[in-house]
């Protein structure tokens, strides 16, 4: 969306309370915005933290055409203004920027789909700065009316610690997301400009207020760019819940450096996707007690006691796949799972009864532990790559089960006394184990002769039971879906003893179709 100020805009803008993020640092930083300049013969201000000039304040603001500058910065007082010396375009989606990095100060404009910046620069003779003025967005600080925004805004953010590259602005106005950025985590503040109809909007990142000033504006619009992940090279970011959240929330999530605390009581359908998750999490969900968890690649592990009633399925940032299952009798005891992304196994004894999870085939470590298990037994986490399979028979296991599989690297070893039903092959190993169970075991002659191979199917086919997220995955990967990817055809090209210009431009074309289709099939594999 984008707030539209008009282009004889006298009273409108909004204004924030002061705060610490919006400090300028002794470092690299950035102030960078969507904008929609109109054309006027005024001097239109976006953002400003004091008036012109003024100890300790910035102004980022746009110059009209005639006075053939562009996009102009003023900070603090002893420090001279920069201007870039081409006209920002009028009446156009463009990215402004006023940045600091490695010590030299930028201002810089470029149009949305432009492959250049255009900058001004100069030394930063200056250290930090705090103005203790809250940042004003569309007007002036000192609200003159002929120093208004005249046209409309998108998104406005800053970015302490990171100063944004020209190369980054290019990025930026080719449809990169700000949220998919490199320099997002040092992002302190990000107002998305969805609709005027509110009389406050809240920053996206900080949960700072921006409150309204003025009537009239102008009517909503749908994102020219929105700030959220959405391609596939970046994932578009989706949060979404039904019923209400009550309590102190607290999570931990894959990138935090410690873990979370805090008492929650939910109740309805929780579903909550980060910017750095690769697909959105679902699932129906009663939590009710103190809830913690620790992922897989938190350095601190997280504490609680949870009491889980219902469907639970969570999906993080790491995993392959959405996770699924239903939580039914209760464990107790000491429980110790061994995941495929742990560092170490994990150790204890359990009692278990109902559905129970162990060590599955892609983990890279077993898990261990004394377990009594009544029922079925197969149960598959949110990052295996496929469905684990087989049935606890009634009848026991007794002794130590050691299995040597055709993909080992080293002979496993142990004594075994099997009843009932012995299953040596899980679903995702590379090739069929085998060996022989000679304790009373009878095989049967035909079994031992084998079965003639005959090829009937020219490339692999898609198991029916397959389940659906799984169905779609290959179909999508293998191009079955009405989007495969096709390189280009050979090409015979001719050259002269001497090449002609037309003869090397005809090779860079066809190298860069190969690339394409090459890029095309990365892309697909990363996403």
């Amino acid at each position: 969306m984008a707030i539209d100020l008009g282009s004889s805009n006298t009273t409108r803008y909004h204004s924030l309370a002061d705060h610490a993020d919006f400090s300028l640092p002794n470092a690299d930083w950035t102030w960078l915005a969507l904008v929609y300049p109109e054309s006027t013969a005024d001097i239109k201000y976006l953002i400003s933290t004091g008036l012109y000039g003024n100890p300790a304040s910035f102004n980022l603001f746009v110059y009209n055409t005639a006075a053939g500058k562009g996009a102009g910065l003023k900070v603090e007082s002893g420090y001279p203004e920069l201007a870039t010396t081409t006209p920002v375009a009028h009446d156009k989606w463009n990215w402004l920027y006023a940045t600091r990095r490695s010590g030299q100060m930028y201002v810089g404009q470029i149009g949305l789909g432009d492959s250049s910046a255009i900058e001004s620069t100069g030394t930063a003779n200056f250290g930090s700065s705090d103005s203790s003025v809250g940042p004003y967005i569309g007007s002036r600080s000192d609200l003159t009316a002929n120093r208004m925004w005249k046209g409309r805004w998108g998104q406005v953010s800053f970015i302490s610690g990171s100063g944004l590259t020209a190369a980054q602005a290019v990025e930026l106005a080719n449809g990169a997301p700000i949220l998919g950025m490199h320099f997002a985590p040092n992002i302190k503040f990000l107002l998305h400009g969805r609709t005027a109809s509110a009389t406050a909007i809240i920053d996206i990142v900080g949960g700072k207020t921006a409150t309204r000033f003025g009537t009239t504006y102008g009517t909503n619009e749908e994102d020219t760019q929105t700030p959220y992940i959405w391609a596939p090279q970046y994932i578009r970011s989706i949060a979404s819940a039904g019923a209400a959240v009550t309590g102190t929330v607290a999570y931990t999530n894959v990138n935090d450096t410690s873990s979370a605390s805090g008492t929650t009581t939910i109740t309805g359908s929780v579903a909550a996707t980060n910017a750095n998750d690769t697909s959105a999490a679902y699932g129906t969900t009663t939590v009710t007690g103190s809830s913690a968890t620790t992922n897989a690649n938190d350095t601190v592990s997280a504490t609680g006691s949870p009491v889980i009633v219902g469907t639970s399925a969570t999906t993080n940032a790491n995993d392959a796949c959405s996770a699924s299952g239903v939580v039914g009798s209760a464990v107790t005891g000491s429980v110790a799972y061994t995941n495929i992304d742990d560092t170490a196994s994990a150790s204890g004894t359990t009692t278990v009864t109902g559905s129970v999870a162990a060590s599955n085939a892609n983990d890279t470590s077993s898990a261990s532990g004394t377990t009594t298990v009544v029922g079925f037994s197969a149960t598959t986490n949110a990052d295996d790559i496929c469905a684990a399979t087989g049935t606890v028979e009634a009848t026991a296991i007794v002794g130590t089960v050691a299995y040597v599989n055709i993909d080992d690297i080293a002979n496993a070893s142990g004594t075994t006394t099997v009843v009932g039903s012995s299953f040596t092959t899980n679903t995702n190993d590379a090739v069929s184990a085998y060996g022989l169970v000679n304790n009373g075991t009878i095989v049967e002659a035909a079994l031992t002769t084998g079965i003639t191979s005959t090829d009937k199917i020219k490339k692999p086919g898609i198991p029916v039971d397959a389940p659906a997220w799984l169905k779609t995955f290959l179909e999508t990967i293998a191009g079955r879906r009405g989007n495969k990817i096709t390189p280009p055809a050979f090409q015979d090209l001719q050259f002269s003893a001497t090449p002609t210009k037309a003869e090397c431009e005809a090779l860079y074309q066809y190298v860069n179709q190969v690339r394409t289709s090459v890029q095309d099939i990365l892309t697909r594999l990363d996403s």
